[in-house]
């Protein structure tokens, strides 16, 4: 069974009225999370994200449920640093918006979520990248809802084919 099937066995779309992290109201949710539950599968996920990577990436950006667990397993799976960017700074110890690996100018990065609906996530990892001298070189989910994706988004879904 392919990565796809799987998905859809374990019924990644939730039917239902639901209100989208943007604020937004939606007839449904798209539920990668209920994968990270199984580690083969989110092996297979982050496998599968890492296959689109640039090859020049060394480190993946993620923030938030969504980003941290896939970002954490597919920096464990390929040996690439991994920072975690907080939605907002800490109160104490160092005040970092950023942990695990501290960006550089030496850095290459993949800004890495679940889902992409309006990029809300993606940008804010962007703007906070961008304050550091690392460059970023793709953004990387493994579904797509939205109708008109950015150039540099790649993903391994789109809606559609979770739904058909």
């Amino acid at each position: 069974m392919n990565l796809l099937e799987k998905l859809k066995r374990i019924e990644v779309i939730r039917h239902g009225k639901i209100t989208l992290s943007g604020g937004a109201p939606s007839d449904f949710y798209v539920d990668i999370k209920k994968a990270y539950g199984n580690p083969e599968l989110l092996c297979e996920l982050a496998d599968g994200v890492y296959n689109l990577f640039d090859k020049r990436i060394n480190c993946v950006v993620a923030m938030g449920h969504g980003g941290i667990p896939l970002g954490t397993a597919i920096s464990i799976r390929n040996n690439l640093n991994l920072a975690i960017v907080r939605e907002f700074p800490k109160k104490h110890g160092p005040l970092r918006i950023i942990d695990g690996h501290l960006l550089s100018e030496r850095d290459v990065v993949a800004l890495v979520d679940d889902v992409y609906t309006t990029g809300g996530s993606i940008r804010k990892m962007r703007e906070i990248v961008d304050g550091t001298k690392a460059i970023v070189r793709g953004e990387y989910v493994v579904v797509s809802r939205a109708s008109d994706n950015p150039e540099n988004l790649k993903y391994l879904f789109k809606l559609e084919d979770l739904t058909t």
